[in-house]
């Protein structure tokens, strides 16, 4: 440090642990301090934080930089070829000339070359920086003339904040200092990027940032306070309530008010709730600046200035513009009033008092008097009694009259600040009320979505058992089915031989197999016999509902075939039926001594008969089918 070219206006402090202080020489001009060897310790790793976290912020911003500028030296190289690209807004958004598309390109060449050449010197200040921390640090200098170390930028910043929350701070000045609308969308969609990661705690931070350092000047502060209450509305009101509380401090009123009454003005308002809620915080912040205790006339100034400008449109969208119109008129009249305005001392010197007049009088010569005092002082040499009783009168008779001016001026000051009081207590009042109602709807709404979030659980746990039902008797009807396969392979039907008929398939044959592992109904019945065609509907109905387990084969007792066809068309089901007076058929018949009709025999598909008396069972079960299939199957 002997070395340094020290200046006179340079305050250096050396700080030295107590164990090394032996070690170092003092310097001149510099003071040192000695601490404690933990807290030197804690010092230094502080610093090598922050500086691999500096260049960390320095790589990122530079390296997004860098992307920026890819993109936007491709978009212009591709401005001629429109064919070949696919964002045709993005290409009329940068719609120029050739001249100045070639100078924009050239330009957007000579950063990016300029930034790549930045982000390797970074990588290498990294690889510097680290090969310098690990092989050890002997002392530590950090300069300070100026520069980015104003009060302005300081207070932007504080030494516990995310690496997260410094690059959200970092885009947004690149945001705001954006020459080109590109540019600024870039930036824009890396801050949503970034407060995606974020915390709810780093957001408000970010967000308390954006409105901290924004304008309403600036373009690109619109159209991310746009983006933002897009994607988030709620938090920016959520934000935007925090500015509205109680001693603040006016110049932080009238700041606040600046941004949002800007913004108001410029921000496009495709949702009119939005809208309402800016006007009632700005309603909200001129009341509570208007009731400040510092209040002076140039900033009542600027409160007036705003509501002659946006006084209808506030009135139409907040509902606290009435109450702060009430408190402004009030203001108004204290400002404007005369006796107000006038100090006492320039009302008295004004206007001369009686006595005062009448005392100037007395040092006049009688030459130099007019004749309104004539009386008074043409008796003046003479110093009667008479005299000095008129001038005493004179002087009680003004003094009276100046003390009645002063009770009144004091009464009329005691009945401003009793109004004024009063107005206050009545504002006080209004907002405890208005508080009362945001909270109650506040409650409301959050019950209104507790209800509605109860009521979706409900409703998709209602389909989800409805899912699982149907899986479930998808699952079970699945299972029936093997399990039927795998019966009716189990149980062949081994009674007969033959080919069979279906009367709605007619050019169809079938055999015995149809049977297997189903209870048979051997139904002789024939058209001509009413008991026969007053049976067969009652047989089609119970037959449809137990198909799975139980067919029917027909053997036809009818006088021709004609009336057996005639017959199946009319009144039987969809099942099986024997050629008209077959061999099987008259054997079966005879086989089963079938003497009356209608007849039904129910047998297994192995032959065995399972009841004769088919046809009275069928018409005493016919409402509960399945009950007597499954009594046939347990003989």
């Amino acid at each position: 440090m002997s070395g340094r070219n020290s200046r006179e206006s340079d305050n250096i402090i050396e700080l030295v642990s107590e164990s090394d202080e032996s070690s170092h020489e003092p310097i001149d001009g510099v003071t040192r301090f000695s601490i404690q060897w933990g807290i030197h310790s804690e010092l230094i790793e502080f610093v090598k934080k922050k500086l691999m976290e500096s260049i960390e912020l320095q790589q990122f911003i530079t390296g997004r930089e860098v992307e920026f500028l890819k993109q936007y030296v491709e978009k212009l190289n591709v401005q001629e070829d429109r064919g070949h690209y696919n964002n045709h807004n993005e290409l009329e958004e940068m719609e120029m000339s050739p001249e100045d598309r070639e100078q924009a390109l050239s330009t957007a060449t000579n950063r990016l070359n300029g930034m790549n050449l930045k982000m390797a010197n970074l990588g290498r200040r990294e690889q510097k920086a680290c090969n310098s921390i690990s092989s050890g640090i002997k002392e530590f200098r950090i300069l300070n003339y100026g520069g980015d170390s104003s009060d302005e930028n300081r207070k932007n910043y504080c030494f516990n904040e995310s690496l997260l929350v410094w690059k959200i701070k970092l885009i947004i000045r690149k945001i705001l200092g954006a020459e080109m609308k590109q540019e600024a969308s870039f930036w824009i969609r890396e801050s949503e990027m970034a407060m995606e990661k974020m915390s709810e705690t780093e957001k408000e931070t970010a967000l308390s940032y954006i409105f901290e350092v924004g304008s309403s000047e600036n373009v690109h502060f619109i159209t991310l306070i746009n983006k933002l209450m897009d994607e988030d509305d709620s938090r920016v009101f959520s934000h935007l309530e925090t500015l509205v509380i109680k001693d603040q401090g006016i110049e932080n009123y009238l700041s606040h008010i600046k941004v949002l009454t800007g913004l108001f003005k410029s921000l496009v308002w495709t949702n009119q709730t939005h809208r309402a809620k800016f006007g009632q915080c700005i309603c909200e912040l001129m009341t509570l600046t208007l009731g400040n205790t510092e209040l002076q006339s140039e900033h009542f100034s600027l409160i007036r200035e705003i509501s002659e400008s946006f006084g209808t449109e506030l009135r139409t969208v907040s509902t606290s513009y009435e109450q702060f119109y009430s408190l402004y008129q009030s203001k108004s009249r204290l400002f404007e009033s005369s006796h107000l305005g006038i100090s006492s001392e320039q009302r008295s010197t004004s206007t001369p008092s009686l006595p005062t007049a009448l005392l100037a009088a007395t040092t006049l010569t009688p030459a130099r008097t007019s004749v309104r005092n004539l009386t008074i002082i043409e008796h003046l040499d003479g110093e009667t009694e008479d005299h000095r009783t008129i001038i005493e009168r004179e002087l009680r008779r003004s003094g009276r009259k100046k003390r009645k001016e002063e009770e009144e001026e004091a009464r009329i000051r005691k009945a401003e600040v009793e109004r004024l009081k009063k107005e206050a207590e009545e504002l006080k009042k209004k907002n405890e009320e208005e508080k009362k109602r945001r909270e109650e709807a506040e409650r409301k709404r959050i019950e209104e979505e507790r209800i509605r979030n109860e009521a979706a659980e409900k409703k998709r746990k209602a389909e989800e058992e409805k899912q699982r039902q149907a899986a479930e008797a998808k699952r079970q009807e699945e299972e029936r089915k093997q399990q039927l396969k795998a019966y009716r392979n189990a149980n062949p039907c081994t009674f007969l031989n033959a080919t069979l008929y279906r009367h709605k398939e007619p050019n169809r044959t079938y055999n015995q197999n149809v049977f297997n592992g189903r209870l048979v109904g051997l139904y002789f019945s024939g058209h001509w016999c009413p008991p026969s065609r007053d049976f067969t509907p009652v047989l089609r109905d119970f037959h449809a509902q137990v198909e799975d387990d139980f067919e029917i084969l027909f053997i036809s007792s009818d006088n021709n075939e004609a009336e057996m066809n005639m017959y199946l068309q009319q009144y039987h089901g969809d099942w099986f039926h024997l050629e008209y007076k077959c061999p099987l058929g008259n054997s079966l018949e005879t086989q089963l001594n079938i003497t009356t009709i209608p007849n039904l025999v129910i047998l297994k598909p192995n032959g065995t008969i399972v009841s004769k008396n088919g046809w009275r069972e069928v018409q005493a079960n016919a409402q509960n089918p399945r009950q007597l299939i499954n009594h046939w199957k347990s003989l």
